[in-house]
């Protein structure tokens, strides 16, 4: 690893360590956080987006321009099941789309501690 991203990673883990959790601000303030967080990222305009529900649950199909017909990824987003949804890890789910040149389905889980 070089010296730059070893600097870029560690300033990024310095500033995860920072974030308040969800035990010291309560869930809701967490979730929020995390909602309003994604706003500083946006998905690439050239991933593809197909929105449905599964069974109920909110899904996303993210295609990237180029992609393997046969392979798909299904991502499960972050956020400890307490936090997180289709739009705080839509711009990584589509960076992980482009990079593999694979399709990504990534969906909503219903969250800890509303569904245990």
């Amino acid at each position: 690893m070089t010296v730059t991203k070893a600097h870029i990673l560690s300033a990024i883990l310095r500033q995860l360590k920072s974030r308040p959790s969800f035990d010291s601000i309560g869930i809701e303030k967490y979730r929020n956080l995390l909602e309003k967080s994604a706003l500083a990222f946006k998905p690439d305009k050239s991933v593809k987006t197909e929105s449905f529900f599964i069974n109920g649950i909110e899904a996303q199909w993210l295609q990237p321009l180029y992609h393997h017909e046969k392979h798909i990824i299904m991502y499960v987003h972050g956020g400890g099941y307490v936090a997180g949804s289709i739009k705080s890890h839509k711009d990584l789910a589509s960076r992980i789309a482009i990079a593999s040149e694979t399709k990504v389905l990534i969906f909503n889980y219903r969250l800890a501690p509303e569904h245990p």
